[in-house]
């Protein structure tokens, strides 16, 4: 990616990621100040340095999410087997409690993992496994992840239901081959598939966010896929994609940072931030027990106005917490 492929995106994209901790081209500064997107990291395997990550979320206080295992149940992407990925999991954990930011994973889809191609089978088996090791309570995951290439998106995502998770579809497109007149084999067909997600995902009030897969590839003769062609310029997929009515763009993102935190979460809708009346929260997280904290509408209009509010939480069983929330 280069400074004129962001410019082009800009206009209808309010975030972006690259399957790493860092981003290519642009600082996380540059994204944000200069072409109004949000980057979001990725942890695409077990293999990171937590203190290192650690560190580079403490100084981007505006990253307010971490993406979390590319599609655990394809060989040749993260692959983990539940258990395995269960095991990772406290890692991660660890690392939003010590930095606020939100969980955005696993990035499931229908793989080819031995006995664990269907995501609902993979991931009922994580849930298993976590609560087995971890006294019973579930894992801490804001938004799940999922990744779609086919007809029959709203299916997939009503299967995931059951979860109780918002999602944020990381990739998605159609590349439905080989049969018929169904096959997505030229530019308009895929644009018409693109209109029809877009406006699934906008209709959903369970889709957080979501992504088209993708900037730019190497297979575009076969998948029509590309938002971008030569440097800086769209394809007629990019343009329409960057036409689409959107509203994700509107909608901050909050972060919490709490002392002493073993599990608890702080979760600040952004219509939040325009109530006229005070806000309790319950940020129980993943801990084995509750405390409430009580954001005044005076700290809600701070929190709009980009300036940190630190609070204290009630005190049970026995011990409070300080609360500090950001938005951006």
């Amino acid at each position: 990616m280069s400074a004129t492929d962001y410019a082009a995106l800009a206009p209808g994209v309010s975030w972006w990621y690259d399957w790493s901790d860092k981003p290519h081209g642009a600082t996380v500064s540059e994204l944000r100040d200069r072409y109004g997107m949000d980057f979001i990291p990725m942890l695409w395997n077990q293999n990171f340095n937590d203190a290192q990550i650690t560190q580079m979320l403490l100084d981007n206080p505006q990253i307010g999410y971490l993406l979390a295992l590319n599609e655990p149940n394809l060989n040749g992407q993260a692959t983990r087997l539940p258990k395995e990925a269960a095991d990772l999991w406290p890692r991660i954990e660890k690392i939003a409690n010590e930095t606020g930011v939100k969980i955005v994973g696993p990035q499931i889809t229908w793989g080819n993992l031995a006995g664990y191609a269907d995501p609902v089978v993979w991931m009922d088996a994580f849930y298993s496994a976590y609560r087995a090791a971890n006294g019973g309570r579930d894992p801490q995951i804001d938004h799940l992840g999922f990744h779609w290439y086919d007809y029959g998106l709203a299916a997939q995502l009503d299967r995931l239901v059951k979860y109780g998770k918002s999602f944020w579809i990381t990739e998605m497109a159609n590349w439905h081959a080989g049969d018929g007149n169904a096959a997505i084999d030229t530019v308009d067909k895929q644009i018409a598939q693109m209109t029809e997600m877009v406006a699934l995902c906008e209709s959903r009030a369970d889709v957080f966010r979501y992504a088209w897969f993708t900037g730019r590839w190497d297979d575009e003769a076969n998948r029509h896929t590309s938002l971008l062609g030569a440097d800086g310029q769209l394809t007629a997929l990019g343009h329409h994609y960057v036409s689409l009515p959107g509203s994700e763009a509107a909608a901050p993102a909050c972060r919490d940072t709490i002392s002493g935190n073993h599990g608890h979460v702080l979760d600040i809708a952004a219509a939040d931030l325009d109530s006229i009346v005070d806000k309790v929260y319950d940020i129980r997280g993943t801990a084995g027990h509750t405390h409430s904290v009580t954001l005044t509408v005076a700290n809600l209009r701070l929190l709009k106005a980009g300036t940190a509010v630190t609070v204290t939480s009630s005190n049970e069983p026995g011990h409070s917490h300080q609360v500090q929330a950001s938005c951006s």
